[in-house]
C-alpha cells in the first residue's frame, strides 16, 4: 500500500494522466480541489480544511453521520434490489454535506443534481451545464451563516 500511494504514476493530476478527463472538463475553480490534485497544492488546500476536521469536531458528528447511514440503510427494507452504491455509498456523504452546508430537506434534489452535474457530467450532453455557474453562490451564503451560528 505505502508503495502504490508513493508512486507517482498513480497521481490523480492531469498532467500524469494518458487522456486526462474525457468528454468534459470544470470550471478552473472548481477543477483544483482535494480531489483531484496532489502535493504541494493537495497540501496547501489540505492544510485550509484540516482545522474543520479535528478528532473533536469529527467526533461530534459521529451521532449525526450515524443517524443518517441508519435511515438510509433502514429504507432499503423498501426496496426489492437494493444497490450499495445508489441507495447508501452516494447518498451518505451527499445527505452529510448537504446538512452541513444547511440545505434544507425540500432542497435535497437540486443538490443532488447539482452534486451530480459537478462530480459525474454526462460527456455525451453537447451543451454546458447551466446550473453549475449557480451552484457555488447559494453555498457559501449558508456555510458563511452556520460559521456564524458555531462561532457568535
Amino acid at each position: 500500500m505505502r508503495t502504490a500511494l508513493a508512486d507517482s504514476r498513480l497521481s490523480v493530476s492531469k498532467e500524469n494522466s494518458y487522456n486526462g478527463y474525457r468528454g468534459f472538463s470544470l470550471p478552473p475553480a472548481l477543477d483544483t480541489n482535494l480531489l483531484n490534485t496532489d502535493p504541494p497544492e493537495h497540501t496547501r488546500l489540505r492544510s485550509m480544511v484540516s482545522k474543520a476536521f479535528t478528532s473533536r469536531r469529527v467526533e461530534h458528528l459521529r451521532d449525526r453521520v450515524q443517524s443518517i447511514a441508519d435511515d438510509l440503510v433502514g429504507a432499503m427494507d423498501s426496496y426489492e434490489r437494493v444497490d450499495l452504491m445508489e441507495h447508501l455509498a452516494g447518498p451518505l456523504p451527499i445527505t452529510v454535506i448537504r446538512k452541513l452546508l444547511g440545505v434544507p430537506d425540500r432542497g435535497r434534489p437540486n443538490f443532488r443534481a447539482w452534486t451530480d452535474e459537478l462530480l459525474a457530467p454526462d460527456p455525451d450532453r453537447p451543451e454546458p451545464r447551466p446550473r453549475c455557474p449557480r451552484l457555488p453562490a447559494p453555498l457559501p451564503r449558508r456555510a458563511r451563516g452556520r460559521q456564524a451560528d458555531r462561532t457568535g
